[in-house]
């Protein structure tokens, strides 16, 4: 009898793990899928072959040709860039649109396939939902709480990929390349379709961002009435797309209008009507601008003076971060050139704006593992805790960049301090980095000897190996970079073919670097109590001299410096005087004032 239950026993084990094996094996072959499908996404830029001709020298390669991430998206998904085709596009992602019931109606069948009998058809339906542009999210949700493993599995992973899908892959990928090429080919009469495809989009503040630009691209005049719709809106970033969308299409007709919305209780819609009359070569607006510096909101301050700078070409050192009475001698100085030239003066317009700070300074303490951001009078205004950050960028519109040493990887934050953003998988600790207008990032990857260029969606599109060991990296307004070489004991500006065209001896090895406005470079070393500025011709110009380690300088637009060391950040000014000092750090490798 104990030998009859010893053998049911184990008959009940052979088949309980007869089981058990088919849904492990099941379950490696997901994430084995998962796996092929995320490794594949480091591959799905498309690049060029490259061209063969011969020469008397023997056979040569041509450099590849690479285009932008969102020609190449357009051309992958068979949208052609003409009004007709991104019309087709943009219909079709409405819920209500054939091509978006029968994608659900195909994702049903296949959520309900993740738990068929068959290997092959749930192997099938995994695959079939991951080349979804639109993910079944919410189905795949309710999925991940099934009673069986392997569709519990199946959905958490699917959900995984669905944050790492290649842009030509994603809904939102492929609505930010169409915006784009809205935008650079300037295509008109696309507005209502732009305008409806917004409420699609209603958490995704970087798609967004690109269908308001192309609604203003695009509009024509059969749109005035949905703009003036806009301008009435509760939203106040869609009111001043409207009211920019408005001036694209009426022009000088649409001042009346801009007059109007010069008293409206937003000051924020005042600046923005300003600037576009401005825009338009009118003063109308100039006591306004001069009187919205005075406002208690930093942004309209800086937006204000930022208008009147590019508008007249002149500058009376207004900074908006700066303390009451200073801002206000700066104000005067503004209103006493208006009221003697303001309307002779000769302007300047459509507005080129020059470079102006937000008020912020971003430092990374490298030992606590935080990245702290401060105003300009040294008081905390942000701080996350982040494992290892060195490298450190502001950005015009409040986000802010943190380069991981440790992970190799590039964090963005929004300006709530929300992580929206990473580049990953960078071959090299992170020392030095810097985002330009267009999106992209170049990146010091100093354990590889490489400079690489990833596009705003995190995609490596351009590398060249410079050699020794880059700890940073600068962009110059010719196209090319200045890199910071920390083993070659030189500053060396690189074309995009990865030639050395010009090369600075340092006066030890470099760590950080700034390009000025003036076509300088301030240079921080390894392990010196100074940083130093160099000219072009590598001369040193003057050298900004502490007590203790100097791990970055930088110069601000009045002249001041921010001082990263050892245990505090200082800002100087001109006059080598200490202004402040914020202290109780580990180690700060980097200051970025924005």
């Amino acid at each position: 009898m104990f030998h009859n239950s010893r053998i049911r026993a184990v008959q009940n084990y052979s088949v309980f793990a007869g089981r058990a094996g088919l849904i492990f094996l099941s379950l490696l072959g997901a994430m084995l899928w998962v796996h092929v499908f995320t490794a594949n996404l480091a591959a799905q830029t498309i690049v060029a072959t490259p061209e063969v001709e011969e020469s008397e020298k023997g056979v040569l390669k041509k450099k590849p040709e690479i285009k932008p991430l969102h020609v190449q998206i357009l051309e992958y998904r068979k949208i052609k860039p003409d009004v007709e085709s991104i019309r087709e596009f943009l219909e079709s992602l409405q819920p209500d649109h054939p091509a978006q019931k029968e994608l659900a109606e195909r994702a049903r069948k296949f959520i309900n396939n993740l738990s068929d009998e068959s290997y092959r058809i749930r192997r099938l339906a995994r695959e079939e939902l991951g080349k979804m542009t639109t993910l079944p999210i919410e189905q795949l949700k309710q999925a991940r709480s099934s009673n069986d493993p392997e569709v519990r599995a199946s959905a958490a992973m699917l959900l995984a990929y669905s944050k790492k899908q290649a842009p030509r892959d994603s809904r939102d990928g492929i609505t930010g390349a169409v915006c784009k090429t809205i935008v650079e080919k300037e295509l008109k009469g696309l507005v209502d379709e732009l305008n409806k495809t917004l409420t699609l989009f209603q958490d995704d503040e970087k798609t967004i961002h690109l269908l308001r630009k192309a609604i203003v691209v695009s509009a024509i005049d059969k749109d005035v009435e949905l703009l003036k719709q806009m301008v009435s809106d509760k939203d106040r970033q869609v009111r001043i797309i409207g009211v920019q969308g408005i001036v694209q299409v009426q022009g000088e007709a649409s001042v009346p209008l801009l007059t109007e919305l010069l008293a409206d209780d937003d000051e924020h819609l005042q600046v923005a009507a300003a600037r576009e009359m401005a825009n338009l070569g009118s003063r109308d607006a100039v006591e306004t601008l001069i009187e919205l510096m005075n406002s208690e909101e930093l942004e309209v301050r800086a937006f204000s003076n930022k208008t009147l700078r590019a508008l007249f070409d002149k500058n009376f050192k207004f900074y908006a971060f700066e303390n009451v009475e200073n801002r206000k001698l700066a104000i005067e100085r503004w209103q006493e050139f208006v009221d003697a030239d303001g309307a002779t003066a000769e302007i300047h317009f459509p507005l080129v704006d020059k470079k102006l700070l937000l008020g912020r300074i971003l430092l990374s303490d490298y030992s606590s593992n935080k990245v702290v951001e401060i105003d300009m009078e040294g008081n905390t205004l942000w701080e996350q805790t982040i494992a290892n950050p060195w490298a450190v960028q502001g950005l015009p519109n409040g986000h802010r960049l943190v380069g991981q040493y440790s992970a190799s990887a590039i964090v963005e934050y929004n300006a709530e301090g929300d992580e929206v953003g990473k580049i990953e998988g960078i071959p090299g600790s992170v020392m030095g980095f810097c985002r330009i207008e267009n999106g992209s990032t170049f990146v010091a990857a100093s354990d590889s000897g490489k400079i690489i260029e990833y596009d705003v969606e995190g995609k490596s599109v351009w590398e060249a190996d410079v050699g020794g060991r880059p700890t940073d990296v600068k962009a110059l307004e010719n196209g090319n970079m200045m890199v910071a070489l920390m083993d070659q004991g030189q500053i060396v500006e690189f074309d995009r073919q990865g030639e050395r065209v010009r090369e600075i001896t340092t006066e030890a090895s470099p760590m950080q670097l700034q390009v000025t406005e003036r076509g300088t470079f301030i240079v921080s070393h390894s392990g010196q109590n100074h940083a130093i500025e160099y000219d072009r011709e590598g001369q040193e110009v003057r050298r900004i001299e502490l007590e203790k380690v100097v791990a970055s300088a930088r110069e601000m637009d009045n002249g001041d410096f921010v001082i990263a060391t050892s245990d505090s950040v200082l800002r100087r000014n001109g006059d080598g005087e200490t202004v402040w000092e914020f202290k109780g750090l580990s180690y700060c490798y980097n200051v970025s004032p924005f």
